[in-house]
């Protein structure tokens, strides 16, 4: 298994990233470039990296994927806000996922269960609602999201959220 991986990792080192999951659920993520190496000692993946290294229990990683980072990959929505705008990618809008927007206001409603989403960037005068009656996995990266109005933030989801 690590020389399939470390074969993976030859692949133009900017453009990719090394994501490691358990059961959808995101655990690690950092750009090839970036790790020096990773070893599996029996029990423990040690990664180390630009930050200083990672400790995963073997027993919960359940897949390694190298991802082209250079395009948004079609498997999480991305919401982005920009002042007083915010733009959303959704590739689950024929699939269950409904996004809408209203400035910088978004409201997701889904009936679609385990949707990944990444919400980052910057509003001072913006909000994000999700109505969905399934979990979902949220990533904030990088966001500072402020609202006069209402809750910044307002999960309206009878279930678990899943946070990275």
């Amino acid at each position: 298994m690590s020389a399939l991986l470390l074969a993976c990792m030859g692949l133009s080192a900017q453009e990719y990233h090394m994501k490691v999951y358990n059961n959808a659920f995101l655990l690690y993520d950092k750009g090839v470039s970036a790790i020096e190496e990773f070893r599996f000692d029996g029990t423990r993946m040690n990664i180390n990296d630009e930050n200083g290294g990672q400790h995963l229990n073997i027993r919960d990683i359940d897949s390694i994927v190298f991802r082209q980072e250079s395009a948004h990959i079609g498997d999480t929505v991305y919401i982005t806000y920009n002042g007083s705008s915010v733009n959303v990618v959704n590739p689950f809008s024929n699939s269950g996922v409904e996004a809408s927007t209203n400035g910088a206001d978004v409201t997701v409603n889904s009936t679609m269960a385990n949707v990944p989403y990444v919400v980052s960037g910057s509003s001072s005068n913006g909000s994000l609602t999700f109505n969905s009656s399934n979990s979902f996995y949220l990533a904030l990266s990088d966001l500072s999201l402020t609202s006069g109005n209402t809750a910044a933030i307002n999960i309206a989801s009878p279930v678990v959220v899943y946070y990275g």
